[in-house]
């Protein structure tokens, strides 16, 4: 699901030391570090941009940005890692609020920056690793970094993030669990009022996941009677009596995301929960496979061998499925390519179709292999 990106991040700022310890993260630094060591590399760069964009800085730091700009983990095979973000000095107190990195710079030149770090480092001369760089990054900071290394070598390193962010250690399922509470919360709760519009059902939505303590949420909606549907923001629209609305909610809770799709069906202006056997049977089958380590690609297949006309259709507008945890779509890609196993502890949305005489109904939700 592709929401608008808000200007402001929307929640809470905090960092539970209890549920995630600093040994979560020194921890993820030395995996890291193995990796940098087989491969030869001296230093690390894991950059990332926006709210959606920053998983690679956020899984070593625990920093989160608060508006769509950039954010840079330099982190050495030997020596203390730094943090570098765009944003006035004023705002380094409330990042080491959040972060167990000791060396936290905000900044208006992330390149720059990076420059001076890597310098009193002596790393000038080094092999560094790039992850999400140069993806990323403006242009003209990118060319300025690259033109202040002129000795460095350059190794792309990205799949070594994703590699170690993919499987969640015990800490990290119980904060996607706590997310995947919050949202099947404020979905269950669609009906408990009526809604006269779409942007009443987002208001009511938003309140659920926010009494709950959601760091950041997003909402799309998609009106499954019309032919040509698609899911999008919602609008200041009537929500008409009769309607079929499929209703997708991402909540995150101290950096972890979870998502779930639920189908309505609007009756004296409620919504009344589609309850389909056939739809749930097909969601239940799909997550007994990846549960049991089956490739993604014997997963797509399934999924699809299983499906009507109408139901490819509908997988295939939404998506299948996707990885889930510090963002909001991670790694792995459903793809009938894909022969890569599920791993256990891996955090995924799966998502079903089911469609009958009464209509087309999706469901998804967020699982732990």
């Amino acid at each position: 699901m592709r929401a608008l990106q808000p200007t402001l991040r929307l929640g809470r700022d905090v960092w539970d030391r209890t549920a995630m310890p600093i040994e979560e993260f020194t921890a993820r630094a030395d995996r890291l570090r193995g990796g940098m060591t087989r491969r030869g590399l001296d230093v690390l760069l894991l950059f990332g941009s926006g709210l959606d964009g920053c998983g690679h800085p956020t899984y070593v730091s625990n920093y989160i940005v608060k508006l769509p700009f950039t954010a840079l983990v330099v982190l050495p095979r030997d020596g203390h890692p730094a943090l570098i973000f765009e944003g006035a000095t004023r705002g380094r107190t409330a990042a080491q609020a959040t972060t167990w990195i000791e060396d936290v710079r905000p900044c208006w030149n992330v390149a720059e920056t990076c420059l001076a770090v890597l310098a009193e480092r002596h790393l000038l001369n080094a092999t560094i690793g790039l992850a999400a760089m140069p993806r990323l990054v403006p242009h003209a900071e990118w060319t300025a970094l690259v033109a202040g290394l002129p000795h460095t070598t350059f190794v792309e390193a990205e799949d070594l993030a994703w590699e170690c962010r993919a499987r969640k250690s015990a800490r990290e399922v119980r904060q996607v669990e706590r997310a995947s509470a919050i949202v099947r919360l404020a979905l269950g709760s669609a009906g408990s009022s009526p809604h006269a519009t779409e942007m009443a059902l987002a208001a009511h939505l938003f309140r659920e996941a926010r009494m709950q303590g959601a760091e950041d949420i997003r909402m799309m909606l998609a009106p499954l009677h019309d032919r040509e549907w698609a899911f999008r923001p919602p609008e200041p629209r009537a929500i008409d009596d009769g309607a079929r609305i499929a209703v997708t909610v991402r909540a995150s809770w101290e950096r972890y995301w979870s998502e779930a799709t639920r189908t309505f069906v609007v009756r004296g202006g409620r919504l009344e929960p589609v309850l389909d056997a056939a739809l749930q049977e097909r969601f239940e089958a799909a997550v007994e496979r990846a549960r049991a380590g089956a490739t993604i690609a014997s997963c797509v297949d399934a999924a699809w061998s299983l499906a009507g006309v109408h139901e490819r259709q509908a997988l295939a507008r939404f998506g299948l499925s996707h990885g889930i945890g510090i963002t909001a779509d991670e790694i792995p890609v459903f793809t009938r390519e894909n022969q890569t196993a599920i791993a256990p502890s891996t955090c995924l949305v799966l998502t079903a179709a089911a469609s009958s005489r009464d209509g087309l109904a999706l469901h998804a939700d967020t699982i732990v292999t």
